[in-house]
């Protein structure tokens, strides 16, 4: 018989039975199909009591002393008028309970991003340091907009350019999980609409006397190796990752060159050696079992930062601002300052096309030009000058 529930009735409530899996259950008279569960230990549980396609089904709603009788009504409304409509609120909770957390639809595109994304090393970096440690184990159809947006404006408070790189990653991370089948097909890309932060083509190249000064600050870094990977970067302008990770397999003294079997581009490549790079190469210590070029302290693996040697060396110098990546930008602002052609400062740095090396070192081969159209002009002015002087005569 169904008694209509209230705080008095349930707070009342009192197993009569004492057995480990036993229980006692009452039905609402307001609400049909709402029922309380109650246990020997004093537990008291909301549930609900229905039937569809030929099953009987029960499904827990929560707590009683989380929900009040007025929530758990309106609950059981709602989940009985799913059912309805056809549809059973049970399965649909075990399948949410199914649902893959972030910490699983991370790893998975993880292995995803190391067969299929040059970004992989980056990725995983910013999976592991920022996405795993904000939402780990929550189920990733439970992140909203709100969430990323959160997550974004924490990361942007001192690195705006990496939150725009996590936001990302996320909305790339979370459109491969819906193609997958790891999220609901249409769900929401919560990353989509998130406002980035504005960026800035960074222009900063080492300039006149400025790199006599780095050269003197290296000159008193007592790490041998640091100092060779950063001199090795400013002369191929080759990047911080392809000087660690080369080996001295890759590296030709007669050919003049050292073959990068893994790049950005994802395809192996070659750049020229020049004659101070090849001395560097040739006077620089081989550690006897370490295949690389510039070895780590691990047995057999390569330097994997230099971060901190870079920081002494820089601040040593007077350039604080000087980031290890200038020193590729660098190798092409001086190559496109001297009037070497776009197109073979894109053959140097190897770059996917012309557009980006005329996107960064465009302004400075015009100024070349310039200078070259306005000695011209001198020459062209001067000639003039002189034919009309002697018509005077």
């Amino acid at each position: 018989m169904a008694t209509r529930f209230t705080k008095g009735f349930i707070d009342g409530l009192v197993c009569e039975k004492t057995g480990k899996h036993d229980s006692d259950i009452y039905f609402d008279s307001e609400v049909s199909g709402l029922a309380i569960r109650i246990y020997p230990t004093g537990k008291k549980r909301y549930l609900i009591d229905y039937r569809l396609a030929g099953r009987q089904r029960r499904m827990s709603l929560g707590s009683a002393t989380i929900l009040t009788v007025d929530q758990a009504r309106r609950l059981a409304r709602a989940k009985l008028s799913e059912v309805l409509s056809g549809e059973d609120p049970l399965d649909k909770k075990i399948e949410s309970k199914k649902a893959v957390n972030i910490e699983q639809l991370c790893a998975s595109y993880l292995e995803y991003s190391k067969a299929h994304k040059r970004s992989f090393r980056q990725d995983r970096n910013r999976i592991e340091g920022r996405i795993i440690p904000a939402w780990g184990t929550r189920r990733a159809r439970s992140v909203t907009r709100h969430n990323v947006s959160e997550l974004h404006e924490s990361i942007g408070k001192e690195k705006p350019i990496e939150a725009n790189r996590v936001t990302a990653l996320i909305s790339s991370m979370f459109s491969w999980g819906e193609r997958q089948g790891y999220l609901p097909q249409g769900h929401p890309n919560p990353a989509k609409g998130v406002t980035k932060f504005p960026e800035h083509r960074r222009d900063r190249w080492i300039q006149g006397e400025e790199l006599a000064r780095l050269i003197e600050s290296l000159d008193q870094e007592p790490d041998i190796y640091v100092r060779a990977a950063v001199m090795l970067m400013v002369l191929t302008g080759c990047r911080k990752s392809e000087i660690l990770r080369a080996q001295w397999q890759d590296v030709s003294i007669e050919r003049k060159e050292l073959r990068l079997p893994e790049t950005k581009s994802g395809h192996a490549q070659s750049v020229p050696l020049n004659l101070p790079a090849i001395e560097i190469l040739e006077n620089l210590p081989r550690l006897q079992g370490n295949p690389h070029v510039i070895p780590g302290e691990r047995p057999g693996a390569h330097r994997v930062n230099i971060e901190k040697n870079w920081y002494r060396i820089r601040e040593r110098a007077g350039l604080p601002d000087l980031h290890l990546h200038d020193m590729r930008r660098s190798y092409g602002s001086i190559l496109a300052s001297d009037g070497v052609p776009l197109q073979i400062i894109q053959r140097l740095l190897r770059h996917s096309s012309i557009h980006v090396t005329q996107a960064h070192y465009g302004h400075l081969a015009r100024d070349v030009v310039q200078d070259t159209t306005e000695r011209l002009g001198k020459v062209v002015s001067l000639a003039r000058f002189k034919r009309k002087t002697k018509e005077a005569q």
